[in-house]
């Protein structure tokens, strides 16, 4: 009886280790060329979190006073010096702020499909590169951009994967001293 514990507790640590590269990978950052993601956006299609340099925001003017509400322009920096701006809604701009001058960790989403219309009296927001896939087709490629938040608060790979290790063992390490116990207990 207590081989079988034992095989299914060794069993449950190493299903439960399984899990830790896809845990890893959801917090895995990459630095990115700017100058790429416009040369080459097919690249970029899907999801991925990149780290870039938040250097400023400013507000967007509206000279005809035709805008539903204030827009912000934030810009982006890579490791290259390379600047590119995006969009963001006026409700978005204290968080932006927040960042400005720093590394910060953004949610990069590209994909391809039609070209997006504006409303009359509003702007299209946190679209990063927009461009059409090529001269005889409908469709675009886009890539948008969302900031998560400083990289200095982002636990690192190491921390997760030693604390999830840590958790795991403990864990099953209580359920078999539980087991334990409980057979010396149905003993007596």
């Amino acid at each position: 009886m207590l081989l079988i514990l034992e095989i299914l507790v060794t069993l449950a640590l190493c299903t439960s280790l399984l899990v830790l590269p896809y845990i890893l990978k959801s917090v895995e950052t990459e630095r990115i060329s700017l100058k790429d993601v416009e040369e080459n956006p097919s690249r970029y299609l899907g999801e991925r979190d990149v780290t870039l340099t938040l250097a400023r925001v400013e507000r967007r003017e509206d000279p005809y006073h035709r805008l539903a509400e204030q827009y912000y322009l934030v810009y982006v920096r890579d490791e290259e010096g390379y600047e590119m701006p995006f969009v963001i809604s006026g409700e978005e701009e204290p968080r932006y702020r927040a960042e400005v001058a720093s590394e910060a960790v953004f949610a990069l989403s590209g994909s391809i499909g039609p070209q997006l219309i504006q409303p009359p009296d509003r702007l299209i927001t946190n679209i990063l590169f927009s461009i059409r896939a090529d001269p005889y087709s409908r469709e675009y490629y886009r890539v948008s951009i969302r900031l998560i938040g400083p990289t200095d608060g982002r636990p690192s790979q190491l921390n997760i994967a030693f604390t999830y290790l840590i958790v795991s063992s403990t864990s099953a390490t209580i359920v078999t001293l539980g087991v334990l116990l409980a057979m010396k207990r149905r003993e007596n």
